[in-house]
């Protein structure tokens, strides 16, 4: 190949690409290739196409803090030999162990790059606050045990600013399926245009994504552009994860945003809805570099370490809760118990009302050993009949007892979260109507009705 700049002409203008920098695909990082009769680039080995204007924004979503510090700076950075974590403080601040892994193998060293973050959401809660919030959320766990709540267990809570990455993108949907209103029948086709805004995806490896996704929402009316003066008595991660790197990542979750939309915009026109496919597709990226606040908690129960995070503005709690064993195996013999009562309460009712009349007992109050006989035959052929299920059902229960999680983190927030709403939304129907069915009293219902009736 060689490095002569090629021109590519598409309906939208003219796009440029240089050979030493052939673009790549953001879904798989394979190069791609401009096909002039869809005017898109399209991919090879995920078959993705993309409009050649969005290319740059994607393109843009790499390195940031690469110039090399000035040798004047008054701030300082500790590399962790045991996790590879970084983190910069102030001059005046000293850690004498990782806030991610714990170890004490940690080292001090100058500034060796650039820090430039974008944006910083501000600690609000101390770490007595944050303290609190943990202890609040732990007692509210039913398997908790309850020696884990104690001061002396929390060895290490260190406040870290994690680094995050904010995406904007242009997003597009396209739904099919079939609506109800009354007893008129729709097929649904529609196509949404919006726009996601601030979407966070947290730059560090050594940090969970999911841990970080849990304690998401944070609130964007307290964001404020990076200064160093918030710096003091905290940490600020670096990152060590690109946008760019984490490509497929951000795709799913902004791809998921969506089809969300297109059901959400769907579901409250009607009084009844099947989505049975959605097609998402978006571009346009551009992202902003943050540091959102972070408390890290470390906690020793039983000799095991727990690791928990709790976010420095909201007071969110997240984290693996160990369980106590007898808590559990109390709920478990608690539901067996209920069930066999329940069983036992459906024997006795069917003898007493079914059975004892049929065979005439209130007639034949002599004959105790033959009626004693037919009742106890019957029961045994009803108890065959009803046992294999819910015996199959207590089976269900245990199990889920048995393996329901202390603490299930929570999911990503939904859309409502992170929709600019000063952009348009846009919405192109080809709905139709297929016929009348008889009225159904079930109605379906979404979260996001209300939201989208005030807003589109």
């Amino acid at each position: 190949m060689t490095f002569e700049e090629e021109e590519l002409s598409s309906n939208s203008g003219t796009w440029k690409q240089s050979a030493a920098t052939q673009a790549k695909c953001p879904t798989c990082a394979s190069a791609l290739r401009f096909d002039a009769n869809l005017s898109k680039l399209f991919c090879k080995n995920c078959g993705n196409l993309y409009k050649p204007e969005s290319l740059e924004s994607v393109g843009n979503m790499g390195a940031r803090d690469m110039g090399a510090a000035d040798d004047d700076d008054s701030r300082t950075e500790y590399f962790c030999d045991n996790c590879g974590a970084v983190v910069v403080t102030d001059e005046h601040t000293a850690a004498t162990f990782c806030a991610f892994c714990g170890s004490p193998a940690i080292m001090k060293r100058r500034l060796s790059y650039e820090f430039k973050p974008d944006y910083i959401i501000p600690f609000k809660l101390t770490k007595e606050d944050a303290k609190k919030k943990f202890f609040e959320w732990v007692k509210k766990n039913k398997y908790a045990p309850r020696n884990f709540i104690d001061d002396e267990g929390l060895s290490k809570i260190t406040g870290v600013y994690v680094p995050f990455w904010l995406i904007d993108a242009d997003c597009v949907t396209t739904c099919y399926g079939s609506g109800r209103l009354g007893q008129s029948m729709f097929y649904i086709d529609r196509e949404i245009a919006f726009k996601t805004r601030l979407v966070p995806f947290d730059a560090s490896k050594s940090i969970s994504n999911l841990l970080m996704e849990a304690i998401e929402p944070f609130d964007y009316k307290e964001i404020v552009p990076y200064d160093d003066n918030y710096l003091p008595g905290f940490f600020a991660k670096r990152y060590d994860e690109t946008a760019l790197e984490m490509t497929d990542r951000i795709q799913s979750r902004i791809d998921s945003y969506a089809r969300q939309m297109g059901k959400y915009v769907t579901v409250h026109e009607y009084d009844n809805v099947n989505i049975s496919s959605a097609d998402s597709y978006s571009d346009h990226f551009s992202q902003h570099y943050a540091l959102f606040p972070v408390w890290f908690l470390k906690y020793q129960y039983k000799g095991l370490k727990y690791t928990f995070a709790v976010n420095g503005q909201t007071g969110e709690a997240v984290g693996d809760i160990p369980y106590s064993p007898w808590k559990r195996g109390f709920r478990i013999g608690l539901e067996v118990a209920l069930w066999v009562l329940v069983i036992l309460a459906i024997l006795t009712a069917f003898v007493g009302l079914l059975i004892l009349p049929l065979i005439g007992f209130d007639s034949m109050p002599g004959n105790l050993y033959k009626v004693g006989g037919e009742i106890s035959y019957n029961i045994l052929c009803a108890g065959s009949v009803v046992a294999g299920p819910l015996l199959g059902f207590i089976l269900y229960r245990i199990r889920k007892v048995s393996f329901e999680t202390t603490n299930p983190l929570d999911s990503a927030p939904e859309i409502e979260n992170y929709v600019d709403l000063s952009g348009k939304i846009s919405m192109v129907k080809h709905d139709k109507f297929t016929g009348i069915a008889p009225k159904d009293e079930k109605e379906n219902s979404a979260p996001l009705a209300e939201w989208l009736k005030k807003h589109f």
